[in-house]
């Protein structure tokens, strides 16, 4: 593809000897190198150092970046695997010697560390440094590179696809395991994927409201106490206590039940939706439950707070 003697068709000759892209391009005459690099050597006086091959009589630098950067632009670029023959612009960042260039021929290469991609690989830059990837499966490069697939979407065969969809998802719907919804209004992935309204509450706009207009607080829970929030009856937020322990109405009447949420390290941690039961139970591990409101208390201590003021 970049032989300057056969550039874009049979008998192509390049006069500048440089073919890239099937196209020539202005550039130093000449077919020599450095004996190392299996080149005739040319004919440069002075001669050239040990970063440059000589091509005809002219000094051509062996080595753009070597630490990763781009170096397409470089006139190393355009003679890297010899003389006036390029690396391909599509599968490598930049001509350089891994390892200094002391060490060996210069080649094209992906990076500071990868050889140029594979035959249907792109180099990339991603992330701050080049690196090759497949458009026929990068979810991040899918198709085109920086082309990214949205969330929970796959790249396949170059093109994005919601798996529990079998298409790509459209008009701003997200993919989802149910497939492809609308956040905004789906109740059961209000907002994002997962994301369940309570009973009663209806999706305006990606935020779960009661009556339409209000969004009743969400419990959470702590080691010393928990905030059960609210939950939605006859259109308004209700707080959640023993008469309305999990549901509108529904009363804690077992003689150890409280209303509350599982017992959790950390302040303010979403819980799950409060329930009546005992703030210790049975079973292995042991159920530990915090009381909702009150201060909270330490389970198995029966009295709702810590021993102490």
């Amino acid at each position: 593809m970049n032989d300057p003697n056969n550039c874009g068709g049979c008998g192509v000759q390049c006069p500048s000897g440089i073919c890239r892209e099937a196209a020539c391009v202005p550039g130093v005459q000449g077919d020599g190198g450095l004996p190392s690099d299996g080149g005739s050597g040319g004919d440069c006086r002075p001669a050239c150092g040990s970063t440059e091959r000589c091509c005809g009589t002219t000094c051509v630098s062996r080595v753009g970046y070597a630490l990763g950067g781009d170096g397409r632009s470089d006139p190393s670029f355009d003679s890297c695997n010899g003389c006036g023959i390029a690396c391909d612009e599509e599968r490598a960042s930049a001509c350089s010697i891994p390892g200094g260039a002391a060490m060996g021929a210069p080649r094209c290469m992906c990076g500071a560390i990868q050889d140029q991609c594979r035959e249907g690989e792109l180099c990339v830059s991603q992330a701050g440094s080049f690196t090759c990837v497949s458009t026929s499966n990068d979810p991040r490069n899918c198709g085109a590179p920086g082309n990214a697939c949205a969330m929970n979407e796959s790249c396949i065969g170059g093109a994005c696809q919601c798996a529990s969809a079998g298409v790509a998802c459209t008009g701003g719907t997200a993919c989802c395991s149910t497939g492809c919804v609308d956040t905004m209004t789906d109740a059961a992935n209000c907002g994002s994927c997962g994301n369940v309204c309570g009973a009663g509450e209806t999706c305006v706009a990606g935020q779960c409201l009661c009556g339409g207009t209000e969004a009743c607080d969400r419990p959470t829970s702590g080691t010393f106490g928990a905030s059960c929030g609210e939950i939605c009856c006859d259109g308004a937020c209700v707080t959640v206590d023993e008469a309305n322990c999990g549901g509108c109405g529904t009363t804690c009447t077992g003689e150890e039940d409280i209303c509350g949420v599982p017992l959790a390290i950390i302040p303010g941690t979403p819980a799950e939706p409060p329930s009546c039961g005992p703030e210790l139970g049975g079973g292995f591990p042991p159920t530990f439950r915090t009381a909702c409101g009150g201060g909270g208390g330490f389970p198995g201590l029966g009295d709702g707070g810590l021993p102490f003021p």
